[in-house]
């Protein structure tokens, strides 16, 4: 069903009817809106979320919407990884690439290149898996810090498969360090879990405890039994290295119970690992065997190498305490041979050691000599007091971070207490002398109480004033990033689009049919056009910015404007077949400004061309209100949502439109500023789906304080 689904995608997106009514576009919103809804519900039931994925997928292919076809692909993705179907995972997360780069949509590249490195991660192929996080942090630059904090994460999970545990520690603490600055809990507790169980490998079971503990204190406030399931494994390992196995299969019985109840495979093959290692430890063989033979099969199910090796390894542990040499040398070169071809240095080393003792005790010394140089060979590469001593070394930087935070934050409180106990002497030393002072000369503690009164509403007035300059300076210097932004970015996309169809008709015109030619022309135009009122738009903004906008009214008939600009966007309009009414009485003169007047107007007739659906009005029409006209435009397209419609006129992130139009955020914020300019008003009214009507004043033009309108 997937794969056909897959290959009828092309035929669905460009099938004959190309166009939809407003009533299916808006029940297509609606079910898109509550397949989303479902999927955020059933995110860790993998058969219900890949159901939802799919019909999500099928509806954004049959509307041609690219947007939402990439957000269902990006979910498919994910539930295929969690089915562990981990080659359509590859399959569907390339193509999410391929899309999210010709829409470039730089936030789902990151997670995607993210979500390629973990499933090459769960394959075994770590080179791979290395290569997707690394370009993901190269591509981030801080954009997106906890794409930046997962990748940091996802890191230190391969240089713990690899043993390299000093490098995982490293990354697992950058990605900590993000994590907290974003307050992020859920993603905190994971890599405390990671954190935990990287000092648990290496023998250093107190640190294991706390980290253990800080994520599982997480757990309880988010009561999430995930993060609870791992916890409780982390702690279970540690007591079990510091020989308190009362406490370890405590914890550890509580991981089992928790990774049984939520299904989750990898994790309750892991635990049901380290319960065995418990059993083997005290003696309670057969036990030790039934945990590690249900790990075995559940890591063969789900093809985690790493589990593997160790299963086997943890395997020919117990047979070789039960004297069942046979068996014991073949489980132990299982996990040998897989560690060697996955390099996993660590079980390969403990491997060798392993094989070394069986050989010794079985009298075969040169096998035992031959096992043995390779273990001390491997062992080189591992310096367990170098590890130690790095371990210290990045540890105590973490934690003298934390506390020089504490410390600082420690010193303000100080700092803030000394001010109110001087201010409170200070008040109460004013106060005596206050009373002696008003007993002696009334009049002149009046007099001076008087100037204090004046002085503080000075101070009030200054510290008002203060305020008022740092808001605007902060409102400049926010216009002044924005303004950087679109010129880094939505003057890049569109000019390296032009560089591409220019090279494309250079290079191949004369293998393209007339048809193609036509469409890499008419896209070249359609580009042009957008860059060029970007252009305009962040040109005339920066004016009115810097303040160097002027006001130059003159007495304008408001047809002939509005007749002009529609002109202007009928190719765009009719692209999208859509019409434009203008019902202005042509008796009608404003005084005002022709430049602002027609860059508002062309402004909110090409945001209601960009949000229209095909096959619809726009409407441009008048009222009167006191000694304004008020210039109307109306259309019946997406809607804007209440929540904001408060900040609709401010410089944000721009909207797609309904045909996936990108702007630069910046019109309705420049129609703000110019109608400000001349102190008239600008408005919205708006619901989803039914369309939007924004409308602005103009003063009427008057004479001897009438009204005149001219035949």
């Amino acid at each position: 069903m997937f794969f056909i689904l897959l290959f009828l995608g092309p035929f669905l997106v460009f099938g004959k009817n190309n166009f939809r009514s407003d009533s299916l576009f808006s029940k297509y919103n609606t079910n898109i809106r509550n397949i989303d809804e479902i999927l955020s519900e059933t995110f860790n039931s993998s058969e219900q979320s890949y159901s939802s994925a799919l019909s999500m997928l099928n509806l954004s292919l049959k509307n041609k919407d690219r947007f939402i076809q990439l957000k269902a692909l990006t979910n498919l993705a994910n539930t295929l990884f969690i089915k562990n179907s981990l080659d359509s995972a590859l399959s569907i997360n390339r193509k999410a690439l391929l899309l999210a780069s010709s829409l470039n949509n730089e936030q789902a590249i990151l997670v995607i290149l993210n979500q390629l490195g973990l499933v090459y991660w769960k394959k075994g192929d770590y080179k791979k898996a290395e290569k997707f996080y690394l370009k993901s942090i190269k591509l981030n630059d801080n954009k997106a810090p906890l794409d930046l904090a997962k990748s940091y994460n996802y890191l230190g999970l391969i240089y713990w498969k690899l043993s390299n545990f000093t490098k995982a520690l490293d990354y697992y603490l950058h990605s900590l360090k993000i994590k907290e600055q974003l307050g992020n809990k859920y993603e905190i507790a994971l890599t405390l879990n990671n954190i935990a169980n990287i000092f648990n490998l290496v023998g250093d079971n107190e640190s294991g405890i706390t980290y253990s503990k800080r994520a599982l204190k997480i757990s309880d406030e988010l009561n999430n039994d995930y993060i609870k399931g791992r916890a409780y494994q982390n702690l279970g390992v540690s007591y079990s290295n510091k020989k308190d196995f009362g406490n370890a299969l405590k914890y550890l019985n509580w991981a089992v119970l928790i990774r049984q109840k939520e299904h989750q495979k990898n994790g309750l093959a892991y635990s049901l690992l380290k319960r065995g290692d418990v059993y083997y430890q005290i003696e309670q063989f057969n036990e030790a065997e039934k945990d590690c033979l249900k790990s075995l099969k559940i890591m063969e199910t789900i093809n985690d190498c790493y589990g593997i090796s160790s299963a086997y390894l943890h395997l020919g542990k117990i047979y070789d305490r039960q004297n069942k040499n046979n068996l014991a040398v073949a489980h132990i070169k299982l996990a040998l041979n897989n560690s060697k071809k996955e390099k996993l240095i660590n079980l390969s080393r403990e491997a060798h050691l392993l094989l070394s003792d069986i050989y010794k005790r079985n009298g075969d010394f040169q096998k035992a000599f031959e096992e043995y140089s390779k273990y001390v060979d491997i062992s080189k590469t591992i310096d367990n007091i170098a590890i130690k001593s790095k371990f210290g070394e990045l540890k105590l930087a973490y934690e003298t971070e934390v506390k020089q935070r504490e410390n600082e934050l420690l010193k303000a409180k100080n700092t803030f207490q000394e001010f109110e106990i001087k201010k409170n002497k200070t008040y109460k030393a004013f106060f005596i002398g206050f009373t002696i002072f008003a007993l002696l000369a009334f009049f002149a503690v009046y007099s001076r109480y008087n100037i204090v009164k004046r002085t503080r509403n000075l101070l009030r007035e200054k510290n008002k004033k203060i305020e008022k300059q740092r808001k605007e300076l902060t409102k400049i210097v926010s216009a002044k990033d924005k303004m950087i932004s679109i010129i880094a970015h939505d003057l890049k996309s569109p000019f390296q689009s032009l560089q591409g169809y220019s090279e494309l008709l250079v290079t191949e015109f004369k293998e393209l049919n007339d048809k193609e030619k036509f469409e890499y022309i008419s896209n070249i135009k359609r580009i042009s056009k957008n860059s060029t009122d970007l252009v305009e738009n962040l040109l005339q903004w920066t004016r009115a910015q810097s303040g160097s906008l002027e006001y130059k009214p003159e007495n304008l008939n408001l047809k002939k404007i509005t007749q002009s600009t529609i002109e202007l966007a009928k190719s765009t309009a009719d692209r999208k077949q859509i019409k434009i009414t203008s019902g202005i009485n042509s008796n009608i003169y404003v005084h005002a400004d022709k430049n602002i007047i027609t860059t508002v107007l062309r402004n909110l007739l090409n945001n209601a061309i960009k949000f229209s659906p095909q096959n619809s009005i726009i409407e441009i029409f008048t009222t009167i209100k006191e000694n304004n006209i008020i210039l109307n435009v109306k259309d019946n397209g997406l809607g804007i949502e209440e929540n904001r419609l408060t900040t609709i006129f401010d410089v944000c992130t721009s909207t797609n439109g309904t045909e996936n139009e990108i702007g630069s955020g910046l019109g309705l914020a420049l129609c703000k500023e110019f109608v400000a300019s001349y102190g008239g008003e600008i408005k919205v009214e708006s619901k989803i789906n039914k369309g939007s009507n924004f409308y602005f004043s103009i003063p009427i033009y008057k004479l001897n304080n009438s009204i005149l309108t001219i035949n």
